[in-house]
């Protein structure tokens, strides 16, 4: 049988995928093998019958290699190229029309002109991450996750901040931006949740935990917008899993009970910032502001709104946004694009990057593996809430508050996320061939196989 598998194997150019291919073929045989045992054949005859049937061993190398065979979604990278070139040709306005105009650009204009530089690094760590295992993330979930939480957790306490708030994290010049680097948190989630499946029902309360520690951090900061889209898209993970039976506990149940605390939570905490005396007057503000768009505190979504209302189908409005709202390159790109090229161009940004968000779910959840399934799933989710989250503090239906539009939002951090997380997705489909339902990233694991 060795020498079998042996030629067999020489035609396999994936070497990640020979593990798999030959547990099967040696399972194939084995069950044959005991077959022909039972039809009367001695052991070696036995043997020599279930060889023979399996044919040829480099024909069978060669069929099985196409099989399992690495693949690059190219429609996908065609489609974030598209993406890039849209970002670049609204950047390159933007730079045009500042060094054109007088008003205070300096800061816009150089983020913008940045943006270039961005989009190349993004796209250099997106084919790195791509030529990664993504498994390396599962198998280093645990200390990277560490790391994360506790280098923004100790800057919370010693990083300067800015009228109250923490924006990046980093040693002098070499920062990077707070909430990006939490984001990355989300791809190490899910690699959490795949160690922790199976076992003992404690394994719920201990997902439970890795999830509300990034939260109460993000709070901390503080930053409720970020806390928001951590806490839903880390709960959608995890509803997810327990959706797909990795935990000993009842899945509708838990779920339900999941998302009603979570609503129950989020009601009590509104009505306690609206009429509680000892919160701060600029929080209640806030939440206000959500249902008052005549509060002065949301000036900034006012301006916009009033923009938005004379912005043209097709077509530039004639008005001058760059004079009267700040980072209309980055928070409000899509404000930008709105009053200069039309709401259907507004709405064209958001559809692009909708197809991409439906196509990376689309393929996470027809993912076999069950770690390229859990980990896509979150990353689209991420994606996901930063879009909706940006285009509803653009169209007023959310405070405004510091957010981002994937791929075309000004900021180098997050940027490179935006492409980071692309790269986790080509990684995880290029291996969608390769890898079987479960893949062992343990220690633990590859003891127990």
């Amino acid at each position: 049988m060795k020498e079998y598998l042996d030629k067999v194997a020489s035609q396999i150019r994936c070497k990640k995928a020979w593990p798999f291919i030959e547990n099967e073929i040696k399972m194939h045989i084995e069950d044959q093998i005991e077959d022909n045992k039972e039809a009367g054949m001695t052991e070696d005859e036995a043997i020599k019958a279930a060889i023979e049937d399996m044919g040829d061993p480099i024909e069978t190398g060669i069929k099985l290699d196409s099989v399992h065979r690495p693949e690059l979604a190219w429609k996908m990278v065609l489609l974030v190229g598209i993406i890039s070139a849209i970002g670049i040709l609204i950047h390159g306005l933007i730079c045009l029309q500042a060094g054109s105009e007088a008003w205070n650009t300096s800061q816009s204009l150089h983020n913008s002109a940045n943006y270039y530089v961005s989009i190349i690094i993004g796209s250099v760590v997106m084919f790195a991450v791509y030529k990664m295992d993504y498994t390396v993330i599962a198998e280093y979930a645990k200390p990277a996750g560490v790391f994360m939480l506790a280098v923004i957790l100790i800057s919370s306490f010693v990083s300067p901040r800015v009228n109250g708030f923490l924006y990046y994290v980093g040693i002098g010049s070499l920062r990077v931006s707070l909430s990006a680097f939490m984001m990355f948190y989300v791809p190490v989630f899910g690699g959490l949740l795949y160690q922790l499946r199976g076992g003992e029902k404690i394994n719920i309360v201990w997902a439970l935990l890795l999830l509300i520690i990034p939260v109460l951090i993000s709070m901390r900061i503080p930053n409720p917008m970020l806390a928001g889209i951590m806490y839903i898209t880390l709960l959608c993970e995890l509803s997810y899993a327990v959706s797909k039976g990795w935990f000993a506990v009842k899945k509708i149940p838990v779920n339900v009970g999941l998302w009603s605390v979570s609503f129950l939570a989020l009601s009590g905490s509104i009505c306690g910032i609206l009429f509680l005396p000892s919160v701060p007057e600029y929080q209640a503000a806030r939440i206000r502001a959500i249902f008052d768009h005549n509060q002065e505190s949301n000036y900034i979504g006012n301006t916009i709104r009033s923009y938005l209302s004379e912005a043209q189908m097709i077509g530039s409005s004639e008005k001058n946004i760059l004079n009267d709202i700040p980072d209309c390159n980055s928070d409000y790109i899509l404000a930008y694009v709105m009053n200069h090229f039309g709401i259907l161009a507004g709405i064209g940004i958001i559809a692009i990057l909708a197809i991409l968000i439906v196509w990376i779910i689309g393929i996470s959840i027809r993912q076999k593996n069950q770690l390229g399934n859990i980990m896509g799933f979150g990353c689209g989710m991420l994606l996901c809430m930063n879009l909706l989250m940006n285009a509803g503090i653009t169209l007023g239906l959310i405070p405004d508050t510091s957010s981002f539009m994937p791929f075309f939002s000004a900021g180098r951090s997050n940027i490179i996320l935006s492409y980071a997380i692309t790269g986790i997705i080509l990684s995880i489909y290029k291996y969608q061939n390769v890898y079987t339902a479960n893949v062992r990233v343990t220690k633990k694991d590859r003891e127990t196989a």
